[in-house]
């Protein structure tokens, strides 16, 4: 089944497990949780809210959203209150956050998904 798709129509709400079995016998379960109404972000989570770099240097935090963006359809989206500071980049595929340190100061980086988002205090040294 190797590039096939799967497609999952939820009829009301409640959970489900679908569990695939291929040729060979190999088994995989995906618990399937239909709601009522459209799926939003409801949590973001930092793997670090603080981050102290030199300049020149860059820091990977990694972003947990929950429902995860598959399911709500929100992206991620990130800024910097001083890209003369530290810049910030998103990597959908990896859920990580690359800042890159600039120059000397203080500034924040902005994570959002939906009506949620959470702050990485940024301090970046000589």
């Amino acid at each position: 089944m190797k590039g096939k798709k799967l497609q999952i129509k939820g009829i009301k709400p409640g959970k489900a497990t679908i569990t695939i079995k291929t040729k060979k016998g190999n088994t995989a379960k995906l618990t399937v949780n239909v709601q009522k109404g459209k799926v939003t972000t409801k949590k973001l989570k930092l793997s670090k809210s603080k981050v102290t770099l030199k300049k020149g240097k860059k820091a990977t935090i990694t972003i947990t959203a929950t429902p995860d963006a598959i399911s709500t359809g929100e992206k991620i989206k990130v800024s910097s209150s001083n890209k003369k500071i530290a810049t910030a980049s998103f990597d959908k595929s990896t859920g990580e956050v690359t800042i890159a340190a600039k120059k000397k100061g203080k500034c924040k980086i902005t994570v959002k998904a939906g009506k949620k988002k959470a702050t990485i205090k940024v301090t970046v040294k000589k």
